[in-house]
């Protein structure tokens, strides 16, 4: 939602104002709307009064029903109205502040503690968009802080707004047009519309919208798309509504995005009921496509002790990551090579241990990935681990210990006097998933007694079995494939007698 120029509603028809802005509140739900951008001069004599009608009638009612609201800096909103060059802006910040945002979770910073240029972020369904809100004709500096700020996020679609860029011709501001930088003597280096594309829009590549108002009276509107060097559309709007009856009448602009393709519409519509509510006939078709997220999340922090004994299961001492939208999935591997985010394994959160199955130096890789499926560069550390040699002595022995992917503490291992000799009928299939019977309760009998397991001897060989079958294999130099043929069959029946 566009909200013009306010300040003649501000200044002399503030009953209009609240009616614009109450007719915003009523139809959040039945209009969709997101958020809510003013074109700056919110007052027309940067005064208490008329700064305090511009909160109470209508940004304090967007506020209130937690509506995203963007009041924007115009050239009347100085302490002295740029009549003397100053930008001066105590009241703007007294009314428009960093701390007007308090509690407001899409507000993110300002540049240099001065309000008049700050930025926001918010999010519709799966799409992130950035608002920039930059100052009138802004400084050199200003525009270099506005650069580093979209170049941070290039997977957001961001939107610029500013109060006087595009001019109600379809053209942009040069400085020595009328009500350009030069009217208000500023300085040189001031950014007109044109700087303003030269020096920050025609160069990125995610800009999608640049908002403006300023120039004054009919047309009231007007839009002209163009293209970046890097071949993307950016849409330009005017809107400013001061001249007509009333203050403006209540007009206001719908921006409507199409969230799930690549485009989006602008139309006007009037919301004074007295002049009769309803749209204009004008309706502007914008390309908007989305911003595909190619940014790689960071592992920042990945550290494990630097030795451990009598445990092959080691504590994840640090594993922090960061990612410009947000981290959804961490992954410990021991392989340098880099997984993909369909692979199994991946945790909501960080991992606080891990199980080698076997001791000596070790090394870990931990990877992070986001919800567009971006994977980290991994970050590695190394572990020394020591296990005392099994210790075997006349007439007995110990059997291997293994771990399972729920158990974060050794099994204890089982000693068996040598001579003791259990029988196990595996059958005559090979056991593999899915199989069933006899055979497979044999086959956990054995699993429960060599390994001191407590499996459930239900005759299913399911995941938990396979499981262990696995860790048995790789433990006993098999091919670690959970199926129980001749050769694991054999090595069991070995390792049993």
């Amino acid at each position: 939602m566009v909200l013009g120029d306010l300040q003649a509603e501000t200044e002399a028809y503030p009953s209009v104002l609240t009616s614009e802005c109450q007719w915003i509140v009523d139809n959040v739900s039945s209009n969709n709307i997101k958020a809510v951008f003013s074109m700056g001069d919110l007052t027309e004599n940067a005064n208490d009064v008329e700064f305090q009608i511009a909160r109470t009638n209508c940004f304090d009612k967007l506020k209130t029903a937690g509506i995203i609201n963007i009041p924007t800096m115009g050239n009347h909103d100085y302490d002295t109205m740029l009549t003397n060059s100053s930008r001066a802006d105590t009241l703007y910040n007294q009314y428009f502040g960093a701390s007007y945002f308090t509690g407001d979770s899409w507000y993110v910073a300002n540049y240099n503690g001065d309000n008049v240029n700050y930025y926001s972020k918010f999010t519709v369904g799966t799409r992130r968009f950035l608002v920039l809100d930059l100052d009138f004709f802004p400084l050199p500096a200003t525009v270099a802080w506005a650069n580093s700020i979209i170049n941070a996020n290039p997977s957001y679609e961001i939107i610029v707004v500013t109060h006087a860029y595009l001019k109600k011709t379809g053209t942009l501001f040069q400085h020595d047009d009328l009500y350009g930088p030069e009217t208000y003597g500023l300085s040189a280096d001031s950014n007109s519309g044109q700087d303003l594309w030269d020096n920050l829009i025609s160069n990125t590549t995610n800009v999608r919208v640049i908002l403006s108002g300023h120039d004054i009276c009919s047309p009231n509107y007007a839009f002209t798309p163009a293209t970046t060097t890097s071949g993307s559309v950016v849409n330009q709007l005017f809107t400013n509504y001061q001249c007509a009856d009333n203050g403006g009448d209540g007009w206001v602009g719908l921006l409507t995005l199409n969230t799930s393709a690549t485009n989006g519409t602008m139309r006007y519509y009037r919301t004074y009921a007295p002049s009769g509510l309803g749209y204009d006939a004008t309706t502007y078709l914008m390309s908007w496509p989305t911003v595909i997220d190619t940014t790689l999340p960071t592992v920042d922090v990945f550290t494990l002790p630097s030795s451990i004994q009598n445990s092959l299961t080691i504590p994840v001492l640090n594993f922090t990551a960061t990612d410009d939208i947000g981290v959804t999935g961490y992954l410990l591997t021991e392989s340098s090579i880099p997984p993909i985010s369909e692979d199994s394994g991946w945790s909501s959160s960080a991992p606080t241990v891990y199980t080698f199955l076997t001791d000596g130096p070790k090394t870990l890789y931990a990877w992070v990935k986001d919800a567009a499926g971006n994977v980290s560069i991994s970050l590695s550390a190394s572990v020394s681990i020591v296990i005392p040699e099994p210790v075997r002595t006349s007439g007995s022995y110990v059997r291997h210990v293994i771990f399972s992917s729920n158990i974060t503490t050794p099994i204890v291992p089982t000693t068996n006097n040598i001579s003791d000799k259990i029988s196990y009928n595996f059958g005559t299939t090979i056991l593999r998933k899915g199989s069933s019977g006899n055979a497979v309760k044999e086959l956990q009998r054995f699993l429960n007694q060599v390994l001191n397991l407590n499996l459930v001897i239900d005759g299913k060989l399911g995941p938990k079995t396979i499981f262990i079958v696995k860790k048995w294999q790789k433990l006993n130099g098999l091919v670690a494939d959970g199926i129980v043929g001749p050769k694991t069959k054999a090595k069991m029946n070995a390792v049993n007698n």
